[in-house]
């Protein structure tokens, strides 16, 4: 919390977006979503705006604001973040989505501020009045035809605008929402939408190559999620299609935001495959690549995992009581580390099977370490209290982001991971129907 107010405090004063005179004139996000109570150990709704934007206005010039995700918290909206572009520093924090797995992300840039003229205007009442009505809608059919006349308009504004800059971040907005409502299932022709906005870019004389990446991206992610919807879908054929269709993104556009994304797509799919070689060359390229982004560590702590077996694994930390634990102090055990959330239905089930097998092999030197991924402490101890649950838990913030889920590249739940007593990997990715018969070895 210091942290944030000493950031927003030196950013308040660098700023020159907003001013005294600043009026917000329309806002725009991607659909609100609903995290129903009960979530975490949650006794209310939480509703949440993911990748929200204002436009703004100071003396007749405008420009957008990244404002990022928005929680509902009374009667009041709550920001999760600072915007992300109140200076014009290039390594401001991206927009990113915290609460639902869209692929939509807001432009970081700040927009030029010109004068407008009236049409631009009365295009922005329009979008303003559009967003508000889609607010209220729940008719699928309704709200596909209002993705469709938001689009419209969008591309207007678009075509209104003559600063090459502020033209682009309302390209990247188009790309966004409509990608965004087409995986949302609420806009299925959106997807030739994209591909037109996609080959009218690719033949402009003097493209933005980043603009041209950004909004290909959003198209295949569109076209994939749109066929994974259909009721006769051919899930093999959609799969083997999208994984080629990442190979010629990343081919064609390797220095990308998005290409970091696509590779690690690539590799998951690899390593669920059972491919391991190809899914390490795929996150170390990660790695070398993008060397100062969060999916660099994931992707490294992934190819230690991949490479773990035989090999002696040091982890530590703390854990939910405050208590420092290392797997060094465990030598001589048998020990299984098991990563899981309170949100994952079938690491709950596991865990039913897991005290079964502590009580059955404890006395024969066998330990179990949890490793708690949820972002809410404070739910976990309540769920580990009813449950009774008497094995450590380390925990740190930040959940499938955070140090411990990195540390081993951790991108699914549950993952287990089997230790002799020397701690050296057994088996890296073991199933709980797997785990008695290879106690029992181990134990003898």
């Amino acid at each position: 919390m210091a942290d944030a107010r000493s950031l927003f405090g030196k950013l308040s004063k660098q700023q020159s977006l907003i001013g005294s005179e600043t009026q917000w004139i329309n806002f725009s996000s991607s659909r609100p979503g609903t995290i129903p109570s009960g979530t975490d150990q949650s006794t209310k709704d939480l509703t949440v705006y993911e990748n929200s934007v204002a436009l703004l206005e100071t003396k007749g010039k405008h420009a957008q604001l990244t404002i990022g995700t928005l929680i509902r918290v009374g009667r009041t909206w709550r920001i999760t973040d600072i915007p992300a572009n109140l200076t014009s520093d290039q390594t401001a924090a991206r927009s990113e989505n915290i609460f639902f797995n869209m692929s939509m992300s807001v432009p970081n840039q700040q927009v030029s501020r010109e004068v407008v003229n009236k049409k631009f205007e009365i295009l922005i009442a329009q979008l303003e009045k559009m967003d508000k009505q889609m607010l209220v809608t729940i008719d699928p059919q309704k709200m596909a035809e209002m993705n469709a006349q938001r689009a419209d308009l969008l591309e207007k504004i678009i075509v209104s605008i003559d600063d090459q800059q502020q033209r682009s971040d309302w390209i990247r907005q188009l790309a966004d929402t409509v990608s965004a409502a087409v995986q949302s299932g609420s806009f299925p022709a959106g997807v030739d939408r994209l591909e037109s906005l996609f080959i009218g870019l690719n033949s402009e004389k003097n493209v933005n190559r980043d603009l041209l990446a950004f909004t290909k991206f959003r198209y295949l992610s569109a076209e994939y999620g749109e066929s994974m919807q259909k009721e006769d879908a051919n899930f093999p054929e959609i799969q083997e299609k999208w994984l080629d269709n990442l190979k010629s993104f990343v081919r064609d556009h390797p220095g990308a935001d998005d290409a970091s994304e696509a590779m690690l797509q690539l590799a998951i799919a690899n390593e669920f495959a059972g491919q391991d070689k190809i899914a390490i060359d795929w996150y170390q390229r990660i790695a070398r690549d993008f060397p100062e982004t969060p999916r660099a560590r994931k992707a490294t702590g992934a190819t230690d995992r991949l490479k773990s077996v035989g090999k002696v694994l040091d982890l530590s930390g703390t854990t939910l009581n405050g208590a420092k634990l290392s797997l060094r102090d465990l030598r001589g055990k048998v020990v299984l580390l098991h990563y899981w959330a309170t949100w994952c239905e079938p690491c709950k089930r596991d865990l039913e099977k897991l005290k079964k097998l502590q009580s059955k092999y404890a006395k024969q030197g066998f330990k179990l370490v949890g490793v708690s991924l949820d972002s809410d402490q404070q739910a976990v101890i309540a769920y580990i209290k009813q449950s009774r649950i008497s094995w450590p838990q380390l925990f740190e913030k930040g959940g499938l982001d955070s140090r411990l889920a990195d540390q081993l590249g951790i991108i699914t739940l549950p993952t287990m991971i089997l230790l002799d007593e020397k701690t050296k990997v057994i088996d890296r990715n073991i199933h709980v129907s797997q785990l008695d018969d290879s106690l029992e070895k181990q134990l003898k």
